[in-house]
C-alpha cells in the first residue's frame, strides 16, 4: 500500500511519498503501518526541507 502527500507549512510544502508491505499481506496491517508512518512524520516535519511551488 502507499499512500501520496503534499503537506503545506508556513515556510513551503512537502512531498511525501509512504509505503507499506506487511509481511502478512493484509489491507489493515499495511493502513496501520502507514498511519504509524504518518505520524511519525508528523511529529518530525519540521526537520525536513520546504519549497515553494509556482505555477507558470
Amino acid at each position: 500500500m502507499r499512500q501520496l502527500a503534499l503537506v503545506s507549512e508556513e515556510s513551503g510544502s512537502v512531498g511525501v511519498a509512504l509505503a507499506a508491505e506487511p509481511d502478512d499481506g493484509q489491507f489493515a496491517t499495511a493502513t496501520a503501518m502507514l498511519n504509524e508512518l504518518g505520524q511519525w512524520f508528523v511529529e518530525h516535519r519540521h526537520n525536513f526541507s520546504t519549497v515553494t511551488c509556482h505555477t507558470a
